[in-house]
């Protein structure tokens, strides 16, 4: 992750965490701490002139106050040196920044919300407007075209049988090896693309897979390990690898979404649609895997050495059946 995109996490969490500010308290909080500033600077006249009296007497009193009327400034210029630093008397400054922030901050902090909950709704509008224009462009793409009787489209069927050489694709079939069982990182990203939210968000505690959206907002449960959602997906994974490796196709780059195979396809809008987990070839490729997984149960590494063997103990004549004795 660069730079940019660091500063972009940050500021949307930083936006997130300001819309959520209380407008009441956005505007009463500086206020609040305007009117102390204020406050802080009238005690800070009332003990210089305490100081003053006590050690240089009531004279020096009377002629401090009588400089600070003689010096009596427009509110505009009252506040520019009291920004500044420049004025003469004990709190002065404090009180002209007491009351620049009594009647700035309440405004900036306004501003600052509201502008903060807008761009929340924008973002929230542009991302819903995102997903309407992935669906519209997916119908668009696949809506008017049928699948043929085997359950294929037809780009699949020409993407099937084309040359591989000078193709996009792998110049060489690539034999992988069909796992036995799925991973748990592999599971957690196979349920990111069937729900469409993002890898990073899913979160695995106490047995549950949960979603967490956003940090303020509680998560959202997808399932539980070991759930029949947990096992058909796992299936369906394992039926995925048997499938890709039948039509050359990249496993990891395939998986299902509302009984339909897609396949990810980063240099487009929209993923490529595959097949429908009802089709004959999804069919061909779940057999497959429930043969591989009778075959371990049972243990049979050549089912035609299993069929031979079965043969060969029914040809063996059973033995005699033994004489029965029949009581005097």
């Amino acid at each position: 992750m660069n730079r940019e995109e660091q500063a972009r996490g940050i500021f949307s969490r930083f936006t997130r965490a300001l819309a959520k500010v209380d407008l009441r308290l956005a505007v009463a909080i500086p206020a609040a701490v305007g009117l102390t500033t204020v406050f802080a600077g009238v005690a800070m006249e009332v003990h210089g002139q305490t100081a003053l009296l006590q050690h240089s007497g009531i004279a020096a009193l009377d002629a401090y106050k009588d400089a600070m009327s003689a010096m009596q400034l427009p509110l505009r210029d009252w506040i520019e040196q009291g920004l500044a630093g420049k004025l003469q008397a004990f709190g002065d400054d404090t009180q002209a920044r007491g009351f620049v922030t009594i009647a700035v901050a309440p405004v900036v902090s306004a501003a600052a919300v509201s502008l903060a909950r807008g761009f929340e709704k924008m973002k929230q509008a542009l991302v819903a407007r995102a997903e309407s224009l992935r669906d519209d462009a997916h119908r668009g793409t696949h809506g008017a075209e049928q699948p043929d009787s085997a359950g294929r489209y037809a780009w699949a069927e020409v993407r099937a049988t084309e040359a591989t050489e000078g193709s996009w694709r792998e110049p060489a079939q690539v034999t992988t090896t069909i796992p036995d069982r799925v991973g748990t990182v592999e599971m957690l990203r196979r349920l990111a693309l069937a729900h469409r939210v993002r890898l990073d968000d899913l979160v695995m505690e106490n047995g549950e897979v949960r979603h967490y959206s956003d940090p303020s907002s509680p998560p959202r449960p997808l399932c539980k390990v070991g759930s029949p959602f947990w096992a058909a997906l796992e299936r369906d994974t394992l039926v995925l690898h048997r499938f890709a490796r039948q039509h050359q196709l990249d496993a990891a780059a395939l998986y299902v979404r509302e009984d339909v195979v897609y396949e990810q396809n980063h240099e487009a809008f929209v993923d490529r649609t595959v097949c429908k987990t009802g089709s004959p070839e999804w069919a061909a490729a779940t057999r497959e895997q429930l043969t591989h997984e009778l075959n371990t149960i049972f243990d049979v590494a050549q089912p035609t050495q299993a069929l031979r063997m079965r043969d060969d103990s029914q040809a063996v004549s059973e033995p005699a059946p033994r004489a029965r004795f029949r009581p005097a």
